[in-house]
């Protein structure tokens, strides 16, 4: 079992999602206050870092399970709880059962789930929301019809998962930012590391982990442009898909209209990386670079100061930190969470969050400094890259040049329909009138009239012959 805690950045981003729904959401205002009341245990799992528990038998992870899943003490510090096992699913005596859809419609589906259910002795939900919901709702109904003499709570477990919108844009940003913050993890002990020999030097460790911050970022913009060239060729072929049903599923439409699938992914490729990188890059090297307050920070700002004024006319989240790119870069964390900085800059008394660092050390504030700019690259992305680049724009904009050139070539289908009557296509065949189906037998007879023909004229010279 391997436990994630929650980066600064990745908790930082909780605290605004939650203060933002505590206006109209009880359920939000309860996780604030539980985790203000909690902020020694919550920072001590920060603190721990990854941490894994070997186990063979389910109940020998019980408590740290319990701990850091279930119990409020913990569990709003950790952004994983994973189990890696091959040998749970052949454990004697245990038997898993995937209970069917509750919401599917069908009454067999709830009859089974209701027998399954109130005859387990576990229960694990799997489910987008942080709150069991609609038809899931019945999951507790069943638990409860079980053995009387365990509670709910005792053997119903509800994780949290999006892996069902792995394909959308927002998740698969999530997911390359995950993979980075990784990376983000293990190089940093080790940059820590090579600079802390007699005690540890703040100023190179910051910018040498910046470094290595700027070139996987950069890859992962180009990864972020390429996994949307796929995604909108996914979509593009789907079109394609469409418009080929329409003339008889002929091989010719796709042919005509994307030739070489991996020549126009990298096509699409090329033009979205121009555009991402157009405003992204900028973002990131004001950014991500240089510590905040430093002489490299204020010169790359005066460099491409223009690019980054751009970015604030796009910026469409909620935290006031943001919405002035050049303003955050000056200020950086400080912007966030400092009341009097947040005050006399923003006008706002409330910092977004309280800091949870109860005693700073050299480490600990290069750390926050990082996290909260990497926060900011992330928020930039989502709520002002995509729009000022024009992705969704790029991606109609394309897919109605994949149509207009189809609905513009009505000479070339009539030339393609022909062939494809021709060559029997049978959904073409299926298609037509009755009486224009038999046309392969009237070929047939055509051609035996033509070689009947041939024959007499042949008779004919032949009969001249003998008569001459």
């Amino acid at each position: 079992m391997e436990v994630e805690p929650r980066t600064e950045a990745d908790f930082l981003r909780l605290l605004a999602e939650l203060t933002q729904a505590a206006q109209g959401n009880e359920k939000a205002r309860e996780d604030l206050e539980t985790i203000k009341r909690y902020q020694s245990t919550l920072q001590q799992v920060q603190s721990e870092g990854r941490k894994t528990f070997p186990f063979t038998r389910l109940e020998e992870i019980k408590e740290p399970l319990r701990k850091y899943v279930a119990d409020e003490q913990f569990a709003h510090a950790v952004f994983e709880a994973r189990l890696y096992t091959s040998k749970l699913a052949q454990v004697e005596g245990i038997v898993f059962y995937d209970v069917p859809g509750l919401d599917s419609g069908l009454a067999k589906h709830v009859d089974e789930s209701r027998e399954m259910l109130s005859d387990c002795d576990a229960v694990i939900v799997v489910q987008r929301f942080p709150s069991i919901r609609g038809a899931e709702l019945e999951i507790i109904k069943f638990t409860e019809q079980g053995d009387r003499h365990i509670t709910v709570a005792d053997k119903l477990f509800v994780f949290l998962s999006n892996i069902d919108q792995k394909g959308s844009p927002a998740a698969m940003q999530d997911r390359l930012f995950n993979d980075l913050r990784t990376k983000t993890a293990q190089r940093r002990e080790l940059i820590f590391k090579k600079y802390s020999i007699v005690q540890f030097d703040s100023v190179p460790a910051n910018y040498a982990w910046r470094e290595e911050l700027y070139a996987d970022i950069s890859r992962m913009l180009l990864d972020i442009a390429k996994e949307l060239a796929i995604e909108l060729r996914a979509q593009a072929l789907e079109l394609v898909n469409y418009m080929t049903s329409s003339l008889y599923d002929s091989e010719e439409v796709k042919n005509r209209l994307i030739a070489n699938t991996d020549e126009y992914v990298e096509a699409l490729n090329r033009s979205l990386s121009v555009l991402f990188l157009r405003f992204a890059r900028p973002m990131v090297e004001s950014l991500v670079r240089a510590p905040v307050g430093s002489e490299m920070r204020q010169n790359i700002v005066k460099n491409i100061g223009v690019d980054i004024d751009i970015l604030d006319n796009y910026y469409e989240g909620e935290e006031s930190a943001f919405s002035c790119l050049k303003r955050y870069i000056k200020y950086g964390r400080d912007l966030l969470y400092d009341r009097s900085i947040r005050e006399k800059i923003l006008g706002i008394a409330e910092p977004i969050i309280e800091t949870f660092i109860v005693e700073p050390t050299p480490e600990a504030a290069v750390i926050a400094e990082v996290e909260a700019d990497l926060m900011a690259v992330e928020t930039y992305l989502r709520s002002a890259i995509f729009e000022a680049a024009g992705f969704q724009q790029y991606c109609l904009q394309e897919l109605d040049r994949l149509r207009d050139m189809f609905i513009n070539s009505e000479a070339t289908w009539s030339g393609v329909v022909q062939n494809e009557w021709l060559e029997n296509n049978p959904k073409l065949l299926a298609a037509l009138p009755a009486q224009l189906r038999s046309h392969e037998v009237d070929l047939e007879v055509s051609d035996r009239l033509r070689q009947l023909s041939i024959a007499l004229i042949k008779l004919g010279n032949l009969t001249s012959c003998t008569n001459t």
